[in-house]
């Protein structure tokens, strides 16, 4: 099997596995802060919010910091060292005592988060260019199946073993992803011409500097930001309007969470049939 066909198969398992691991604590997560404890005088959404929110504001600032370690060491590297951390961060958040445990926690996730632009970057050196969209489609695919069963997976599992377990599972989960990817995952390390080469900023510049990318940068920003604005209470809310009998939320807000993922994938799919029959072409090679 050629190396490109081999990793494909192990970051396919990787991402489906990392995907549904990091998902899985969004059906319980305020839950497991009311748990740790939230200090007198603090509501339990706010917590929620900031423990929630804050890997992500690091995810994108130390995106083109990873970028140009990828660049410079080898984005297997970064996909090792993403994995790696990973696993002590959610094995260290089972045993959070405090709000703020969680906090710094989720902040150094967002630090040491990045193994799926790494692993994008990854396939399209090695990939032939003929087969460039299909890989790739492969890839995003893989990311919408974890983020499908995440959420379910871990309400489910919340309920079973209870919210300190489960993290201990998804740190076990993301131990085999780091040996799959070490030992299965191969990079081959011939240097890109440097003309073709370009930099985040200048990337950026050149969005803002055109209307119809500004647009639509600014367009893809909103809609994201009003779809994820609800999720850091979305399983507060579910409780709040659901039966106080009720004894496995969690796993009720999983189902809830994962219903809306499989919405998003079929709407996706939807959209990506509509385009290629208006262009003649698959999605993903449009935008290859």
């Amino acid at each position: 099997m050629e190396n490109w066909k081999k990793n494909l198969s192990a970051l396919s398992v990787v991402i489906f596995i990392s995907n549904a691991g990091i998902t899985s604590v969004l059906s319980f997560l305020p839950f497991y802060i009311r748990q740790v404890g939230v200090p007198p005088g603090q509501s339990l959404e706010f917590w929620s919010s900031m423990i929630y929110s804050v890997s992500f504001v690091f995810i994108c600032l130390m995106g083109p910091v990873w970028g140009i370690v990828g660049d410079r060491y080898g984005h297997k590297v970064n996909i090792n060292r993403a994995l790696a951390g990973i696993t002590v961060i959610f094995i260290l958040m089972a045993f959070a005592r405090s709000v703020y445990d969680l906090f710094f926690l989720r902040l150094f996730f967002g630090i040491l988060a990045g193994y799926y632009p790494a692993s994008m970057a990854l396939m399209s050196n090695m990939t032939p260019k003929d087969k460039l969209g299909v890989t790739l489609g492969s890839i995003q695919t893989s990311a919408i199946a974890g983020a499908i069963a995440g959420p379910f997976i871990g309400g489910v599992l919340a309920d079973l073993v209870g919210y300190r377990n489960v993290f201990l599972v998804i740190g076990g989960a993301h131990l085999i992803c780091v040996a799959i990817s070490m030992l299965l995952v191969t990079e081959n390390r011939a240097e890109s011409p440097k003309a073709e080469k370009t930099k985040f900023f200048d990337n950026l510049k050149y969005i803002l500097n055109s209307g119809p990318l500004r647009t639509m940068f600014l367009s893809v920003l909103i809609m994201q930001a009003s779809l994820l604005i609800v999720q850091p209470v979305f399983s507060l809310f579910i409780e709040q309007i659901g039966s106080t009998t009720t004894r496995h939320m969690a796993s009720l807000a999983g189902i809830i969470f994962s219903s809306a993922a499989v919405s998003f994938a079929m709407a996706g799919l939807a959209r990506e049939t509509s385009l290629s029959a208006l262009f003649g072409v698959p999605l993903d090679m449009a935008f290859c």
